[in-house]
């Protein structure tokens, strides 16, 4: 399995608006008041906004130059910072003029060292006038926040079924979800997809493993228990799954890859919030008992462990360790590991990052992982078994032409001719490669390009020995299979909007045709559709509509406001309209129509000061008059309130004047005979 965010943690936030929040960097060197930002999501409105600021130590006081606001909304500005109860937490208030839909509150003191720290964007969905919110991240490798899609295919890790069949689990990096993709052949053409769970978007993995009778084992880390936990699925389809708990330290379970014993039992390797490097070795298949080793202590801060058992079922275990930026393999001299020997492999320059592991046919640890330093691919050979001796190989230099953040993906497996083949991704030309040795040394590899993307990917080898690698396309946001390159997971639907009625607005029938925009990821569409403002949040409230990208409601009535909001849905799950925005509209039909009553028309002998009388019209809100001395120069309307009488000024004497009245209201105006009436004033 292979994972590319780094470990971020403490974010806790459930917002109404689109933040980028500073994130307390477990790898960053920050100062000591670096500040986490969290939203107080209950207190928050369209206009004003209320953050939680918790600081490493205690302050005295906090200004608010220490804060800097990123925001096209208009006049946002820092109305009051208080200190809370906690003396190192503080509410800081910001307003805007207008209602505000993005906005970002940045410490100014915060400065991440490494040059590969994120941020991480909140991206959300508000639901009516509750300002109910559903949280979304997405990363961006520099300071400034961006829109993100769906991302499918990140952490991805695969098994091959004893028939050949992938089985392969996901982490969507906005919502989190855990997916299985349960292939229905070996070209993976109708995959089904199930949510198994959900955990943390950024730090949160996957790990899969398929025990002897091909049923999917699955390692997360669970965001809402802050413990880590294993899935065991009851058949093939995984249509029916058992969850247990594996470490209940808090914030522990990242960086997991499992493997499965001869028994089926799990053996999982993983590290916690403080770099520990753990391997949790189950008793039973379901984990009822274990054993739990601190392998490397937090001090060595170790990062992406990869694990592989040999034939008797001992663990070997692969890392990066941080503090020295060194690749270093854990060899347990047992199946419980109760006195393993730590190696260091290679220790020239920053090495090690983003390891895989495998065995020879000679049981002897093979290793791909990469060369910071040289921004290159490498692989380290034990020559014996504990590995005291190792053959250490450059494979594939990227080049420099990469400026972002210098990681790469590697994967490794061994063909039964004893052939190591190795995947990456190569960050200079954005590309996954494929790298086929010619020996088990690995001499002179051949090189290809297996296609664009393939940041994250995972690969196996099939009985034959031909790669199977699942990878995420990140120019589409998909997950692809190679061979054949299908499109396996398309991730949940992409953005969308609604068209009509516009948002906001008036119609004048009580009939109303809803329609939205299609995308090419939705399997089906769902829609809500209520008088009450808050109906959407209730799943009882969406009915699907199948393919259709309309549906009309009819029999609505006469001055109601209308809430409704569309979602697009496939075997990832479902995606909010207008990013998750509710719409209104309001029936308001025009005024019936009515009649002009005094002076009748035609009337002569008028008094040169006049009442104009009309008869009531239903649904009217207002009436406006008007009046001229030509038929068609009746252009200055007056409103009358809802009065339904006025008196005109003096007016020329045996002189004809035209006048007119109308009525309004939101759905329109109707005139009164529909045309203008006329009259004589007395000679």
């Amino acid at each position: 399995m292979v994972q590319l965010w780094p470990r971020v943690f403490s974010i806790l936030a459930l917002v109404s608006v689109c933040v980028s929040l500073p994130l307390n960097y477990a790898d960053a060197q920050a100062t000591d008041t670096e500040p986490i930002i969290t939203l107080d999501s209950a207190r928050n409105s369209p206009t004003q906004f209320f953050f939680l600021v918790e600081f490493s130590t205690e302050q005295d006081r906090v200004d608010n130059e220490e804060f800097v606001i990123e925001s096209a909304c208009a006049g946002a500005h820092i109305t009051d910072i208080t200190q809370t109860d906690n003396p190192r937490v503080y509410s800081v208030a910001v307003e805007t003029a207008a209602e505000c839909h993005a906005l970002s509150l940045h410490s100014a003191a915060a400065n991440p060292s490494e040059t590969d720290a994120l941020l991480a964007e909140l991206a959300v969905t508000t639901f009516g006038a509750d300002l109910h919110a559903q949280v979304q991240l997405t990363v961006t490798e520099s300071s400034s926040p961006r829109s993100g899609g769906i991302k499918a295919g990140s952490s991805a890790s695969i098994g091959l079924r004893s028939d050949g069949i992938p089985v392969i689990t996901t982490v969507d990096s906005i919502t989190g979800h855990i997916r299985l993709i349960t292939c229905n052949t070996t070209a993976c053409t109708a995959p089904v997809i199930r949510i198994l769970a959900k955990t943390h978007p950024i730090i949160g993995t996957s790990s899969l493993a398929l025990n002897s009778s091909n049923l999917a084992r699955v390692t997360y880390y669970d965001t809402v228990q802050g413990d880590f936990r294993l899935i065991r699925c009851a058949n093939l389809a995984c249509d029916s799954w058992s969850t247990h708990q594996i470490d209940l330290s808090a914030d522990t379970g990242f960086d997991s890859q499992i493997r499965v014993t001869s028994a089926d039992h799990p053996v999982v390797t993983y590290t916690d919030a403080s770099g520990a490097l753990k391997l949790a070795i189950c008793g039973t298949a379901n984990c009822s008992t274990m054993v739990i080793r601190t392998l490397v202590p937090a001090a060595n801060r170790s990062t992406n462990p990869a694990l592989v058992l040999t034939a008797a079922n001992i663990p070997i275990v692969s890392f990066y360790d941080k503090t020295d930026k060194n690749l270093r393999v854990v060899l347990c001299n047992n199946s419980v590991c109760n006195a393993p020997i730590i190696r260091t492999l290679d220790a020239t320059g920053d090495v090690g990052n983003w390891s895989s592991i495998a065995l020879s046919m000679t049981g002897l640890p093979v290793i791909s992982y990469f060369d910071a330093t040289n921004n290159a691919l490498k692989m380290a050979r034990c020559t014996v078994a504990d590995c005291r001796y190792s053959d250490l190989r450059t494979h594939y230099r990227m080049g420099s032409s990469y400026t972002g953040s210098p990681m790469t993906a590697t994967s490794i497996a061994v063909r039964g001719t004893n052939i190591p083949v190795m995947s990456f991704y190569d960050n200079a030309r954005r590309e996954l490669k494929l790298v086929t040795c010619n020996k088990s040394n690995c001499l002179a590899p051949f090189i290809t390009t297996v296609a664009s993307g393939g940041d994250t990917h995972t690969m196996a080898l099939n009985s034959t020995g031909v790669p199977v690698i699942a990878f995420h396309d990140a120019i589409n946001e998909t997950l692809k299979l190679s061979p054949g390159l299908h499109v396996i997971d398309r991730g949940q639907p992409s953005f969308h909007q609604k068209t009509s009625p516009a948002n906001d607005s008036y119609i004048s029938s009580t009939t109303a045709t809803l329609t939205w925009e299609g995308i090419a990821n939705a399997s089906s569409y769902i829609y809500c559709f209520s008088s009450l403002a808050n109906d959407c949040t209730d799943v009882t409230d969406w009915h699907e509509v199948g393919v259709s990208k309309s549906v009309t409601k009819t029999g609505l009535t006469h001055n109601t406001k209308y809430y409704w909001h569309i979602g697009a849905v496939n075997g990832a799950g479902r995606t909010l309209a207008d990013n998750g925005r509710v719409w209104h509209f309001t029936v308001s039909i025009p005024p019936e129509a009515f009649s002009k009553t005094l002076p009748s028309s035609m009337a002569t002998a008028v008094p040169l000061t006049p009442v104009l009388r009309w008869a009531a019209s239903t649904r009217a809100t207002s009436y406006e008059y008007c009046y001229a001395t030509a038929a068609t120069g009746c252009t200055r309307w007056v409103s009358t309130g809802t009065s339904r009488t006025v008196t005109l000024p003096a007016l020329s004497r045996n002189t004809t004047y035209f006048w007119g009245v109308r009525a309004s209201n939101a759905g329109g105006v109707t005139v009164a005979n529909s045309t203008v009436w006329q009259f004589t004033t007395i000679r």
